[in-house]
């Protein structure tokens, strides 16, 4: 037995042969051997077991002056310590090494090459496992490539491949991924790995779920786990884990994905390494499911642990997805107070992409407090970094389209329509060239839901057209939940009534694949609108119970109750005008009385405009003019504080229209006019059908950023 030998285990994945072979080895070689050793322990995952291996190599460095044994024992720390997630340590380790190796270099002696690519690996992993998606990953996992792959012998190259997939796709550069895969089935294939057919069909079941085709992917990751388990391949089975527990995140089926997750984190901490994905997942999940204070508990625990680590990347993530919890839990001051903390942390480490994010949240949070004007002015700054980001990292746009999803979604809530729509176009050309060009179907949602709001049902039509193709193919459960829901709202707008039921039974149908509360109340309302476009009074009588029932429940998504209480407000105003009873508004007034305290409560300004406009319409029917006027001066308060000159405008049209009507209005009161007739004078429908337009259909870009990913 010698090195050589070792080398062509390592090669081949016959890693048992590798650890069980190394006493066999000549003393001279023991070192070497060792190595490897304690390299293949720390790509299975075991570090537990690689750790008092690694301490007797240290302590035989600690003895030798020779330059590469020190080199070879910093670059197993790097390898070490990455997978362990402490990354001061790693920091550390690296810089050491440097040292070493420009020694070697400039004493002509550099004799381990090979060992310079595990050094790069080691820092490149860490990155990853970091979820900092920078150009230093792809740096590093590429020299490591390079090295490895220049060698006669290039064991494990395949865990450099998978790690520089896994980075492509995060990063959605789909193509360069693709590359990669087809590289590691071929390598597979070519040296006869033990392992590699299921590590290459793991990595196929991973573009599987990349690309939409859930129950494909589960089944091939299924496929892989017991050769993984057999060979003690824990980060891989921890792979499939975390594939599995995110697949069923995105589906909606909260349970399994917590169940898989804990699995995966139990299988993590029995051996000592630490990937912060199925984390990621757990916390997702019980977010999702409404359980903020469970997803608290895990996320502090997990700042707890990256600050053992001294994991400065993972703090940051941490510190953010904290602020994210309370941000859901409507507590927007602690939100604020932990991006506070947040930020400095991002800028210290000059992560720009977390820096954006945490921008971007500081908006969000800002715009539901009420304050438009910071929301707008943080996205902008998160918008000019992540232009930035853009440059420094050749052309990605994810982040800044993204951005500009959320700057467009508060552009139409303010009523800018047009630049809210500049900017959704803008987010979709930098989609259109980009490698991950099927990513546009969120995007068309967005533009689909502003042009709703805009009051251009066909073009809404079109653009939500494009968001299902591309979301049947590549999204997830509830984007998908989302845009067939649109497209029932769509056309019962455009009165195509037969297509909407068309949509609604695809809905239904996705429903059964999910326990999501979210896409349930979806069900609700939009069979409550098909009825409502019913001529027939008996269908009418049906959505108004449904509608009722949504207002009475538990707020499970606020702006979808809000749409229902919209709808339920105008079916009780036509069973007026049809009827003519007068204790109907009583109850018409106590829904907006309920309406107007749930606008204050979210700040919601232009909810609060609406329902005071819609009021004044109703003090007119009253016959108290003087009040409708008194709440308009209300509502114009409203918009001129919050900078809302679209509303403003529309306040002081309504101003001149009433005093335009003055007479017309004492006359109907002086000769106490039906009250049928009043309704009819009113227009309240019209407001009504507004209020709906513009603020009640739910699920909006803002809406969205409640969820972190779990990547």
């Amino acid at each position: 037995m010698d090195i050589e030998e070792i080398k062509t285990y390592f090669e081949q994945g016959r890693y048992d042969e590798v650890i069980h072979s190394v006493d066999l080895l000549p003393e001279v070689q023991k070192f070497e051997g060792t190595s490897y050793k304690i390299l293949i322990l720390c790509l299975r995952g075991e570090i537990k077991r690689a750790l008092p291996l690694f301490a007797q190599l240290e302590k035989f460095s600690s003895a030798e002056e020779s330059n590469t044994v020190h080199y070879i024992v910093l670059a197993l720390k790097t390898c070490i310590k990455s997978y362990q997630g402490r990354e001061q340590e790693v920091y550390e380790a690296f810089k050491a090494g440097e040292k070493y190796l420009d020694r070697m270099n400039r004493q002509e002696k550099n004799q381990t090459k090979e060992w310079e690519g595990w050094f790069h690996y080691g820092l490149g992993t860490l990155f990853l496992s970091s979820e900092m998606y920078e150009k230093p990953i792809l740096e590093h996992l590429r020299k490591a490539l390079d090295i490895i792959d220049s060698l006669p012998k290039k064991g494990g190259l395949e865990w450099i491949l998978r790690n520089l997939t896994q980075y492509c796709a995060m990063t959605n550069q789909v193509e360069t991924a693709e590359k990669y895969r087809k590289e590691i089935y071929n390598r597979m294939n070519d040296i006869n790995h033990v392992f590699g057919q299921d590590f290459s069909l793991s990595m196929s079941a991973g573009f599987q779920w990349f690309r939409g085709e859930y129950e494909a992917s589960i089944e091939g990751f299924a496929k892989t786990l017991s050769t993984f388990e057999g060979n003690k391949l824990y980060t891989l089975v921890v792979g499939v884990l975390n594939a599995h527990a995110t697949i069923y995140l995105m589906k909606g089926e909260f349970e399994k994905a917590i169940e898989h997750a804990e699995e995966a984190i139990q299988v993590m901490n029995q051996h000592g390494f630490y990937w912060p994905y199925p984390w990621n997942v757990v916390m997702g999940a019980y977010l999702n499911k409404g359980d903020t204070e469970t997803s608290l508990k895990y996320t502090k625990q997990r700042l707890i642990l990256m600050e053992e680590f001294q994991n400065h990347k993972g703090i940051i993530k941490q510190l953010r997805w904290i602020a994210q919890i309370y941000y859901t839990k409507a507590e927007y001051e602690e939100a604020l107070k932990w991006t506070e903390k947040c930020l400095p942390h991002t800028i210290r480490s000059k992560n720009l992409r977390e820096q954006v994010w945490v921008l971007e949240l500081i908006g969000i949070i800002y715009y539901q407090m009420g304050k438009l004007d910071p929301a707008i002015k943080y996205l902008q700054q998160a918008l000019t970094l992540s232009k930035d980001l853009r440059k420094e990292f050749g052309g990605e746009g994810i982040t800044t389209g993204h951005v500009q999803a959320n700057l467009a979604e508060l552009y139409s809530m303010r009523g800018d329509f047009d630049q809210a729509l500049e900017l959704m176009e803008s987010s979709l050309a930098l989609m259109e060239n980009h490698e991950s060009a099927w990513y546009q179907y969120n995007f068309y949602l967005t533009m689909g839901t502003i042009l709703m709001k805009k009051g251009d049902f066909l073009k809404a039509k079109t653009q939500l057209q494009k968001s299902l193709a591309l979301n049947k193919k590549y999204g997830n459960i509830e984007l998908l939940a989302d845009t067939l829901y649109h497209l029932v709202l769509v056309n019962c707008e455009l009165d195509s009534v037969d297509e909407a039921q068309q949509y609604f039974q695809q809905l239904e149908q996705l429903s059964r694949t999910t326990t999501d509360p979210k896409v349930t109340q979806q069900i609700q309302i939009a069979k409550g609108i098909i009825y409502k476009k019913s001529p027939r009074a008996v269908m009418k009588a049906k959505a108004q119970e449904i509608f009722q029932h949504i207002a009475r429940e538990e707020k499970i998504e606020l702006d979808l109750s809000i749409f229902g209480m919209l709808n339920l407000l105008e079916l009780l105003i036509w069973e007026v005008s049809s009827s003519g009873h007068e204790e109907v508004l009583a109850e018409i007034q106590q829904l907006l009385q309920r309406l107007d305290n749930l606008a204050q409560q979210q700040k919601a300004h232009t909810l609060e405009i609406e329902v005071r406009l819609i009021q004044s319409r109703l003090k007119l029917i009253m016959g108290n003019i003087n009040q409708a006027m008194e709440v308009l001066k209300q509502a114009h308060d409203i918009a001129h504080e919050n900078n809302l000159s679209n509303y403003q405008n529309r306040i002081e049209r309504q101003e001149e229209e009433i005093e335009a009507e003055l007479q017309k209005w004492r006359e109907l009161t002086e000769r106490n006019a039906p009250l049928i007739e009043r309704i009819q004078e009113s227009q309240v429908i019209d407001y009504i059908d507004t209020a709906l337009r513009l603020v009640g259909k739910g699920s909006s870009q803002e809406e969205r950023i409640k969820t972190p990913s779990a990547k």
